[in-house]
């Protein structure tokens, strides 16, 4: 529920955002760097989908889990769309998840939450969620001509 009153309440807050912003450095001004948001966003969406498709193949090519990977293309899709929204609210927004650190924090949090480990050779699932279809037992083997042994 506070999501949709976020949502709804979004449009409004983007309006007095740009008559705040535009009446510091111009309208012209700010319509042209919403502008160019728009275009930044709809590069980074382009080019991030075949980034995201290599390092993909890359993980799996090393037998890695490719989580991260996928997880990080999503992020960065997801600030490309948010550039893309016109409003100066939505580009701090989408320059914030663009940031390094930032998508570290949110990706280890993700993986964290997710049961999945992310360490120096990449990600992993945890080893209680792995099931190798292993059982562990002893066994005698017994030759049916043979007496057994005492």
């Amino acid at each position: 529920m506070p999501f949709l009153i976020l949502f709804m309440c979004l449009p409004i807050l983007e309006i007095i955002t740009f008559i705040v912003v535009s009446s510091e450095i111009g309208f012209l001004t700010a319509l042209l760097a919403t502008i160019l948001s728009s275009f930044a966003g709809f590069a980074i969406i382009k080019l991030q989908g075949v980034f995201t498709l290599d390092a993909v193949r890359e993980s799996l090519s090393q037998r890695k889990s490719p989580v991260p990977e996928i997880f990080g293309g999503i992020c960065m899709i997801i600030a490309g769309v948010a550039l893309i929204i016109p409003g100066f609210i939505t580009d701090f927004i989408g320059l914030i998840l663009l940031l390094p650190a930032i998508l570290g924090i949110v990706k280890t949090r993700f993986l964290a939450r997710n049961n999945m480990t992310s360490g120096p050779s990449g990600s992993t699932f945890r080893e209680e969620q792995v099931d190798h279809g292993v059982i562990e037992g002893e066994y005698e083997r017994v030759d049916n001509n043979k007496p057994p042994s005492p």
